[in-house]
């Protein structure tokens, strides 16, 4: 089972990935595209700053603040594509929305 997390502050968007889609790589994968994706749209945006960034096996997490509009944008991306997955494999993710 896996687990993500998606943190909503104030100032502050967290996005963490947990544990293992065991029995189902296209999940891996899938989370694996997703955080990897949030996490080179962070490093690469001149109006956000990273707090945190680790990707790595069985974990993920990548911490985010800076443009309003822009953070929301793709902390709200993240949050559909965490559902969907749920809702696909429910079995193997589980989503967590938590809002300030």
């Amino acid at each position: 089972m896996t687990e993500i997390i998606l943190q909503e502050g104030k100032d502050l968007w967290k996005i963490e990935a947990k544990g293992h889609a065991t029995g189902a790589p296209e999940v891996c994968a899938a989370i694996s595209n997703l955080m990897t994706a949030v996490a080179g749209w962070a490093m690469c945006r001149n109006d956000v700053t990273v707090h945190e960034s680790r990707l790595s096996s069985g974990e993920a997490v990548i911490s985010f603040a800076g443009d309003r509009t822009a953070c929301r944008a793709i902390w709200e991306l993240a949050q559909v594509d965490a559902l969907l997955l749920q809702q696909a494999y429910p079995q193997t993710v589980r989503a967590a929305i938590l809002e300030a």
